[in-house]
């Protein structure tokens, strides 16, 4: 149960670096056009 709680909050701290990561990606390419 615990180990299963962890891999969730794991996965989802994945998920918003990597949307966090392409968010800034984004805004990078539209200030350089």
């Amino acid at each position: 149960m615990i180990s299963m709680d962890s891999h969730g909050f794991f996965i989802l701290l994945v998920i918003s670096v990597r949307s966090n990561s392409l968010f800034l990606f984004a805004t990078q390419h539209l200030s350089n056009m």
